[in-house]
């Protein structure tokens, strides 16, 4: 070995720091991307979210509360209960009406069969 192949000790520490430099910037550069990266996908993911959300918003804006699902339950029930009674008494009267045509058809028949003897 020559003494200009030698190197000192200065000179090899600078090579070295300027070695750690570099690699700490592809470093650096390899982070920034990353989390570019990252932030690109969070702000997708977060627009599908708000996405979402806007679409729930909208869908519980037609939801009927419990209060007037409750209130107008009731009605119908009671419509029911008048419909219900009104039916059993047509059919009462219907029933009524039947035996009074069956009656009078029996008590025809007799006035008739007594005419005729």
């Amino acid at each position: 070995m020559t003494d200009d192949d030698r190197v000192t000790l200065r000179e090899f520490m600078l090579v070295q720091l300027e070695a750690v430099e570099e690699r700490f910037a592809q470093f650096i550069r390899y982070s920034e991307d990353r989390l570019s990266r990252t932030e690109k996908d969070l702000e997708r993911r977060l627009e599908g979210m708000n996405e979402f959300r806007a679409q729930l918003e909208k869908q519980t804006r037609n939801f009927v509360t419990r209060e007037y699902y409750e209130t107008k339950h009731e009605l119908i029930e009671r419509r029911i209960t008048e419909l219900e009674k009104l039916r059993n008494v047509r059919e009462g009267q219907l029933t009524m009406v039947v035996a009074m045509a069956g009656i009078g058809g029996a008590l025809l028949v007799q006035v008739i069969h007594w005419l005729w003897k």
